[in-house]
């Protein structure tokens, strides 16, 4: 009788223990992400730091979202932790995603503190180059406050680059479509304008700089 008892005992305990276990399984397992739920949080983000615009590229590749900083190039692969929080594993940074009204993706959080804007739903794609990228180049001047100013828009290393020689700010612009171009550093499209199919001027912030 007492071993029958015995038997009965520890059958109850683990009657009683397994959903305890289970639970905890539950808790620590992380449930996976797919391609098709990070499609909501690709795109272009935009945090301000002064007057200066820093934008990254948030994109999935291999199954999981990828960071890239437009300024410098660097990539950093991000780590799903839970819900819309994720890591970036290579420096410890957390980054939360935060939703608008129509629980759309619309900013995310890094390190705790910097919020990022998303501006676009579409990462901005800066390997792409136009056909023949050397007839963008050249120095354009437009008369402001009395003052000529130039802009010199230069090729430097595969890439095109605008170079304000006013103060000597600069930034690389980026191939959208057509003769229009984005100027990262200022957040703007620059549209240069043909005649007779060549480039005389360019459109910059509802300026005109004429090819000289």
């Amino acid at each position: 009788m007492k071993k029958y008892l015995m038997l009965l005992m520890f059958v109850c305990a683990q009657t009683l223990t397994a959903p305890l276990t289970m639970a905890a399984t539950l808790k620590t397992t992380k449930a996976p992400i797919y391609a098709e739920s990070l499609e909501q949080y690709v795109g272009r983000y935009k945090l301000m730091q002064g007057k200066t615009a820093l934008f990254l590229n948030i994109y999935e590749e291999n199954g999981k979202l990828v960071s890239k900083q437009l300024w410098d190039g660097l990539v950093k692969p991000l780590d799903h932790v839970n819900g819309d929080n994720f890591i970036v594993t290579s420096v410890g940074w957390s980054v939360k995603f935060m939703r608008d009204a129509k629980n759309k993706v619309a900013k995310m959080q890094v390190a705790g503190h910097d919020i990022w804007t998303k501006v676009a739903d579409k990462p901005l794609n800066t390997d792409v180059m136009p056909p023949n990228p050397g007839q963008y180049v050249g120095k354009y001047q437009a008369n402001t406050d009395g003052q000529n100013k130039t802009v010199e828009i230069s090729l430097k290393n595969g890439k095109l680059w605008g170079t304000q020689l006013w103060d000597g700010g600069y930034s690389q612009i980026i191939y959208t479509s057509g003769d229009s171009f984005f100027v990262l550093a200022l957040d703007n499209i620059i549209k240069f304008i043909r005649k007779d199919n060549k480039i005389t001027q360019i459109q910059l912030n509802d300026k005109l700089f004429t090819k000289i």
